[in-house]
């Protein structure tokens, strides 16, 4: 998406007829933009309500997060206002819990933490996203995780073998197949000494 948005605006200084374009790797800036953008795509797709108007929402789950729409973004409002935290901390993006867009933001969080499991993930996508219905999708997605699933996995279960006939036998005396041996004793004194 970042070398899209570069390429559009490449073609519009060829438009306007400006000669200065970038020919070195995305930048930050470039990358957080193209994140806003894909952002911005997925909630005019799965919310158009809340978009034009988002106190307005009849979806009570979306209500309770009175969002506020910022630079063409949905995001959760709140009391946080005043707090010392980052604004994305403070006011987190919504996204919704079915698109495709939303479980690759979840594998890229599940993956920055070391595939620890579901409550660091859902820790780590807190400080950026607000994910609708978050904790079952988070699950939902790392579940489908390979590499949680290999690490997660229990271990095999041993089966014995069946028992030597020896053993099972009742037709001999105990011990009948075992010996102890060879027990080799010193004659010359007052009593043999095993060794």
């Amino acid at each position: 998406m970042a070398w899209l948005l570069r390429y559009k605006k490449f073609l519009m200084t060829l438009r306007k007829h400006e000669g200065s374009t970038t020919k070195d790797d995305l930048s930050v800036e470039e990358l957080k933009e193209a994140e806003m953008e894909t952002v911005e795509w997925v909630q005019r797709e799965s919310f158009p309500t809340a978009k034009k108007s988002p106190s307005k929402c009849k979806v009570t789950a979306f209500r309770k997060l009175s969002p506020v729409l910022v630079q063409g973004v949905l995001r959760v409002g709140g009391r946080l206002s005043r707090s010392q935290l980052n604004y994305d901390q403070k006011h987190p993006v919504i996204l919704p819990s079915d698109h495709h867009v939303t479980k690759l933001i979840i594998e890229h969080h599940h993956s920055s933490v070391g595939h620890i499991g579901a409550g660091m993930t859902w820790a780590s996508l807190w400080n950026h996203h607000w994910v609708m219905r978050g904790g079952a999708t988070v699950r939902k997605v790392i579940g489908k995780c390979l590499t949680s699933r290999k690490r997660n996995a229990l271990p095999g279960q041993q089966y014995m073998t069946d028992l030597p006939a020896p053993r099972v036998t009742a037709d001999k005396p105990p011990f009948f197949s075992v010996g102890i041996g060879p027990v080799w004793t010193v004659c010359g004194k007052a009593r043999p000494q095993f060794s």
